[in-house]
């Protein structure tokens, strides 16, 4: 891999090595136009490719291109209307939302709120090109270590059970996100807390096995 690519993962490769089997590492979570055309560029698939609308320009090019995942009303608003312009064959535009987790919420977190769904539910149904699938969900991590962070787990999965009750959707993947720096930080300033993170992101793969069978990202 030449340096070019090697700068790339290493800047904008959120999703990457996972702390056991259950996780799968191919995926990019761009935060760009410009990043999904490199992700494109790398191998990287269309179903692997999230991109969370951190900056919105550019982005009539790439729709087909990627998942798009969306953190507010706007942005679905968004790509519906682009959906209609790309998908001449009556197709939808497949979409992730970002999910705030209770109890890991510092207000400022761009993103849904599993009380802002029922009323999510009603406007999704208005936009007639687009289909809601999968979800990454971002909460505050910060400072917390082996069984609390391993609590995050919990909440991410638990978020993205209750988004399949409330909104019409399905769930072929489940990022827990805003966490890879955090986990590794525990594995190497307090390692001794570390087993109880990786056995509460273990008790969760093995949930998924038994109800959802969604693809699992850490990012």
């Amino acid at each position: 891999m030449d340096n070019q690519n090697t700068l790339f993962l290493s800047r904008y490769q959120r999703i990457l090595k996972c702390p056991n089997k259950y996780y799968s590492n191919r995926g990019v979570e761009a935060h760009t136009a410009d990043e999904v055309l490199h992700a494109v560029e790398l191998g990287y698939t269309c179903e692997n490719i999230f991109y969370t609308f951190e900056e919105k320009e550019n982005i009539n090019n790439i729709i087909t291109k990627c998942r798009p995942v969306a953190g507010s009303l706007d942005e679905l608003k968004i790509i519906n209307d682009l959906a209609l312009k790309c998908h001449t064959d009556g197709l939808l535009e497949k979409v992730g939302l970002i999910l705030i987790p209770d109890g890991f919420d510092n207000g400022f977190a761009r993103g849904f709120r599993i009380k802002d769904l029922p009323d999510l539910s009603k406007e999704i149904k208005k936009l007639k090109f687009i289909s809601v699938r999968g979800c990454i969900c971002r909460g505050d991590v910060s400072g917390l270590y082996g069984k609390e962070l391993g609590a995050y787990f919990r909440a991410c999965y638990e978020s993205a059970k209750k988004m399949t009750v409330i909104l019409p959707c399905a769930m072929p993947y489940i990022c827990v996100g805003n966490c890879l720096e955090q986990i590794e930080s525990n594995e190497n300033q307090r390692s001794e807390a570390f087993p109880d993170c990786l056995n509460a992101a273990e008790i969760v793969a093995k949930q998924n096995e038994t109800a959802f069978y969604a693809k699992l990202f850490i990012s």
